[in-house]
């Protein structure tokens, strides 16, 4: 969906003051953002391909299924008291961004559980909670769990509850020392209204391919950088997000390609395993094929630093027989978080034309 779309809104600058204004003008509450993050229900929540086909779901359609499940997950926890915790066990995909708001709009805390930790650990983590239960799928945990279809009774009379006020988001749990962080609306409300800066000192960021502005759910959600950078920041401003079917190599690279994605957020891992597989195949095409390759990428890396804006255009063609075979053309901005990043992959990425950025913290 393009920005001048939205009746009024001709640059996506007009749009985002339009909605930080919003978001300015009411009480800082979960449930002000809410109403406020789903308002343009005709805009594309997220996209996948389903074989040939590509599925799109909107922010209304998502909006209607919050309102729904949220009914029957207050009957399903009614023994509890507001604020108790209610935790999320779902990979990305629409229901764990429905589950998300279900949780807040009954009432209740979300504890975002890390899928990658080991079933001891998530269930020493939450034994000295106020923990009601799980909503998830193949969850083994040793708690009350329900899955996303114990919600789906349409007869439930709607009932008006009071948002939950936090959420809480687990540490990566490498040292099994997991700590849980509870963040509530006014560190949401920062990251979201950090956006109006960023865009303005950063002019890439807010890069449309084809009319469009789509972004890559690489990062889990559950996690800090997923939540806020991938989710949070996007959702606000009604973009829509890409789903992959898997995390292999080809699956993501696929995806890029044929659903557009323009912006990609991912970490350190992410960025050397893609580099050291282009600079594998490089070498595999001979050394002739090898010295053209790092000859394109000095040249296209002086005109960028002459022409920084038709440069990155410029180098994409230069370097077009590697760049067509990774992400094609639509990437327009990239970033690099939660860790150390090799200077050869900051590198090798801009001077192909594709901007990749390093970033860090909250």
């Amino acid at each position: 969906m393009k920005y001048n779309d939205i009746a009024g809104f001709k640059t996506p600058d007009k749009y985002i003051d339009y909605k930080i204004n919003r978001l300015l003008s009411k009480e800082a509450t979960f449930s002000n953002l809410y109403k406020i993050m789903f308002e343009d229900a005709n805009n594309i929540l997220f996209e996948y391909s389903e074989g040939i086909k590509i599925k799109k779901v909107t922010y209304g359609q998502a909006k209607d299924k919050v309102e729904l499940y949220s009914r029957n997950i207050t009957k399903l926890f009614a023994g509890y008291s507001h604020n108790s915790i209610i935790g999320i066990y779902l990979e990305n995909s629409d229901k764990w961004i429905e589950i998300f708001w279900v949780i807040l709009k009954s009432g209740f805390r979300p504890l975002l559980l890390n899928m990658r930790l080991s079933d001891e650990i998530l269930e020493n983590s939450i034994k000295n909670l106020d923990f009601a239960g799980i909503i998830g799928e193949n969850c083994h945990i040793n708690a009350t769990i329900y899955s996303v279809e114990n919600l789906e009774d349409d007869s439930i009379e709607d009932t008006e509850n009071e948002f939950g006020d936090t959420v809480y988001v687990m540490s990566s749990g490498t040292s099994n020392n997991v700590k849980l962080c509870a963040y509530t609306i006014d560190e949401f409300y920062r990251i979201i209204l950090q956006s109006r800066d960023i865009v303005k000192s950063n002019k890439k960021v807010k890069g449309f391919y084809d009319g469009n502005l789509k972004l890559l759910t690489f990062l889990p959600f559950y996690h800090i950088f997923g939540l806020m950078a991938v989710y949070f920041w996007f959702a606000f401003f009604s973009r829509p997000m890409v789903f992959m079917k898997d995390y292999s190599a080809e699956s993501i690279l696929t995806t890029v390609k044929k659903l557009e994605v323009t912006h990609i957020f991912a970490v350190p891992m992410f960025w050397h395993t893609i580099e050291k597989q282009v600079r594998a195949q490089v070498r595999q095409r001979g050394q002739k094929a090898e010295k053209k390759f790092y000859k394109g990428l000095a040249l296209s890396e002086k005109i960028q630093n002459i022409l920084p804006g038709a440069g990155q255009s410029i180098a994409r063609h230069i370097m077009k027989q590697v760049t067509s075979e990774l992400f094609g053309y639509s990437p327009v901005f990239l970033i690099s978080g939660g860790g150390y990043i090799k200077d050869s992959a900051l590198y090798m990425f801009n001077a192909m034309g594709y901007p990749l950025h390093n970033g860090y913290g909250m």
